[in-house]
């Protein structure tokens, strides 16, 4: 999972590895599945997929930030 945070004039980049939950579910009800932990994730895209070693990988990615 990949979140950019950004804020009116900070942006933080977290990642965390999410281990799959099922893998006959789709990229979208993975993220769905994991967003009653982590609720940014409501607003999440997905992007991928990448190969990386032996994995293909998925990113959730959301921007958070303030209108005005």
């Amino acid at each position: 999972i990949s979140c950019s945070l950004v804020g009116s004039e900070m942006c933080i980049e977290t990642e965390i590895e999410l281990a799959d939950p099922d893998n006959s579910l789709s990229p979208n009800e993975v993220m769905d599945f994991y967003s009653m932990t982590y609720p940014e994730l409501t607003t999440a895209s997905v992007h991928g997929p990448e190969c990386e070693d032996d994995s293909v990988v998925y990113r959730f990615k959301t921007t958070i930030g303030t209108k005005g």
